[in-house]
């Protein structure tokens, strides 16, 4: 009798195919953002919620992923509650009678280098043992006889979170109930319940300004005169002097004697007669 081989467990199974681990047992939404749109590796999202409530409002791809390549990568079934059981292909018989192309997917997850699994409020440190999506994973992870690649990570917080955190980013949100239920409703409203801080400027004694009266008022005929006002100032006795301004002017030169008289010529030194003019 030949023993069976021995099946790979998920850690030597990621190792082999080069596949990044995660550290985290949980993802909060905006660290899913991130995984989709970064990563080259193929995701699984299963929403584990019941029919009705995904068919009214669920993650749309296309707003998440803008690129089509990025979009190939990931997958998003809905795996009602309902269907889910201690075992996966007792999971898979159940969803083939409901939906049989959410069936052919969840065969398929094994295929899927990461697996990422929400409810509709479930966190992954008060998630009891014997929730649907505790019993998902255990069946998934550790009672499934072909390992996944890597250990299946939970949305915290679940639907709940995401659309607090990405209300842009899903089918639809026409009523508030699907964000946790009725009894959620005042701890959403409270997200919503703020006071802008009151500035500086604001905290000073407050002006009131008179509106202008609606109707006319009788005009008022008396005349009011003006009358200048004089107002002496005596300067003092050091700027007095300051005041008197000097203006220098050049002095006038007068025209000498001689102007437009002709030349007296001395001709002592020469020979011959000469004139002079007196």
């Amino acid at each position: 009798m030949t023993e069976s081989p021995v099946s790979e467990t998920a850690d030597e199974l990621s190792e082999k195919l080069k596949i990044p681990k995660f550290d985290k047992k949980s993802l909060n939404p905006k660290e899913l953002t991130e995984l989709l749109t970064k990563s080259t590796h193929k995701v699984l999202i299963i929403d584990v919620r019941p029919k009705s409530d995904f068919d009214n409002s669920h993650m749309d791809l296309k707003l998440v992923l803008h690129d089509e390549k990025k979009r190939h990568l990931v997958t998003y079934m809905n795996l009602p509650n309902e269907c889910v059981q201690n075992v996966s292909w007792s999971i898979y018989e159940s969803l083939q009678k409901r939906d049989p192309a959410s069936a052919s997917l969840f065969a398929e997850r094994n295929k899927f280098d990461y697996l990422v699994l929400f409810d509709r409020d479930s966190r992954i440190d008060t998630m009891p043992a014997d929730s649907k999506l505790a019993i998902l994973k255990r069946a998934m992870f550790e009672f499934d006889p072909e390992p996944c690649k890597n250990e299946p990570i939970i949305l915290d917080g679940g639907w709940k979170h995401w659309i607090i955190y990405y209300p842009m980013l899903v089918s639809s949100l026409s009523r508030i109930d699907e964000i946790g239920g009725e009894g959620d409703k005042k701890s959403i409203n409270k997200l919503f319940d703020f006071d802008y801080p009151e500035l500086e400027s604001d905290k000073k004694k407050n002006v009131t300004v008179a509106k202008p009266p609606t109707t006319p008022t009788s005009v008022q005929t008396n005349e009011i005169r003006l009358e200048p006002v004089v107002v002496e100032k005596s300067l003092p006795k050091e700027t007095e002097n300051d005041l008197t301004v000097k203006i220098e002017q050049p002095e006038a030169k007068l025209p000498s004697d001689n102007v437009n008289r002709p030349p007296v010529i001395n001709r002592s030194n020469k020979p011959g007669d000469y004139y002079e003019y007196s």
